[in-house]
């Protein structure tokens, strides 16, 4: 079954307005400063009743800094638009 076809019929059944499907990828990105960290990718797709908004992207690494940004018609769109220098910014 389709992804699309799977949001459907859950929105149908659970009466839910609002409703993405989440993949995550997880990996490790060197920081600026040389340090290893962890990684999580999450990419939200909210179907193609969406279209001008249909992808967003948000990466959250070990030491809890977060990149993100505008949502994108396509995921190429959607990852274009992560600020992912935010990994790079000094820690809290």
């Amino acid at each position: 079954m389709r992804t699309e076809e799977m949001l459907g019929l859950v929105k149908k059944a659970s009466k839910v307005s609002q409703l993405h499907h989440v993949t995550s990828f997880k990996g490790s990105r060197t920081d600026k400063g040389g340090v290893i960290r962890d990684l999580t990718i999450e990419i939200q797709d909210r179907g193609p009743d969406e279209e001008h908004h249909r992808f967003r992207v948000t990466a959250t690494d070990s030491g809890g800094r977060v990149a993100t940004g505008n949502p994108g018609p396509s995921l190429e769109k959607a990852l274009e638009a992560v600020r992912w220098e935010d990994l790079d910014a000094p820690m809290r």
